[in-house]
């Protein structure tokens, strides 16, 4: 039986960073990929400069071939984030921002080097263990930074 304070991971139990080193990791990559306002308006010559100039490729599958085990996914391995057409044009298209915190929680996983390394602990997982907990809290660090209010991803399939 789960007592009510253990925590139930989302997803891969990971290194712990707590929000300030997560808010420091945002940071840095609102500059390395020099990220402004003015981007969200702009997202499809934002895709088109991570891979030109980072190599962060950004791969758009068609909604009938989408398993939709999430609304995203990305491969660490390869650099590479897979996602729905209808949510790539969401994102550059719309400009639609809850889509483009899914974006940005992705390239969180991607940055904050996500591999699970705790799963075989003996003490129960945090908060700032859980690799879906951080990759929220980077998506809305960047989008605070950007002076937009801090999405929340309310649903993984």
């Amino acid at each position: 039986m789960i007592e009510n304070d253990e925590y139930q991971l989302r997803g891969q139990r990971v290194e712990k960073l707590e929000p300030e080193a997560i808010d420091k990791v945002a940071q840095k990559i609102v500059a390395m990929f020099k990220i402004k306002p003015s981007v969200l308006k702009k997202m499809d010559v934002f895709i088109e400069y991570l891979w030109n100039e980072h190599s962060l490729n950004i791969e758009m599958v068609e909604d009938s071939k989408w398993l939709n085990v999430a609304d995203a996914l990305c491969d660490p391995s390869t650099f590479t984030i897979a996602m729905p057409q209808s949510l790539y044009f969401k994102i550059t298209k719309e400009h639609d921002l809850p889509s483009i915190y899914i974006l940005f929680h992705e390239i969180g996983h991607l940055t904050l080097g996500h591999k699970a390394v705790l799963h075989h602990a003996v003490t129960q997982p945090t908060e700032c263990e859980d690799s879906e907990w951080q990759a929220d809290y980077f998506a809305g660090a960047v989008l605070d930074l950007l002076g937009e209010y801090r999405y929340k991803q309310l649903t993984l399939f």
